[in-house]
């Protein structure tokens, strides 16, 4: 991304206070449904299908470690920093931009959602859903000047290949 694109796509944000607003709001309503879901999730497990509990617990974290030891090593400064402009959204954390650890966490809660659910059911359902809403973090976290493009895709691919890992070796 360029400086160019990033003013281009933070502009109307960073122009309009309540347009800024709205997308902190999206931010924080998505982020919070997300990790909201998990832990009912999990406790759900512990009173049902307590096989897929483990799992669901230990894909998440395992990969959640990774990803953060991953962006620590790789310290990529983020959008606002390289640009040297204020991101729409309040932030201040300097560097570990890729791969976003936000659209991570959402994508691998959804994905270990759909693993360890029957397909069709209500809980599968859901991962649908979350899935839907980690995409909308992907994109809030980019408009608003918090990660580039490639950080959330970055972040997507980590949690497709530890799905896939999962569920080629441990189901």
């Amino acid at each position: 991304m360029k400086k160019n694109t990033y003013i281009k796509m933070t502009a109307p944000f960073r122009e309009n206070n309540r347009a800024a607003r709205k997308l902190e709001l999206i931010n924080k309503i998505c982020t919070y449904l997300v990790f909201i879901t998990y832990p009912v999730y999990v406790l759900y497990l512990c009173f049902t299908a307590g096989h897929m509990l483990a799992l669901s617990i230990i894909a998440p974290f395992v990969g959640f470690i990774a990803v953060s030891v991953f962006r620590y090593i790789i310290n990529r400064p983020r959008p606002y920093e390289k640009f040297d402009m204020p991101p729409v959204i309040p932030k201040d954390t300097l560097g570990r931009s890729f791969p976003s650890r936000h659209v991570f966490s959402a994508f691998i809660i959804a994905f270990t959602v759909l693993i360890c659910s029957p397909s069709a059911s209500p809980l599968w359902f859901t991962g649908i859903l979350l899935a839907v809403i980690a995409a909308i973090i992907a994109c809030v976290r980019v408009i608003s000047g918090v990660h580039f493009i490639s950080d959330v895709i970055g972040a997507f691919v980590f949690a497709v290949i530890e799905a896939y890992i999962v569920t080629v070796f441990f189901l």
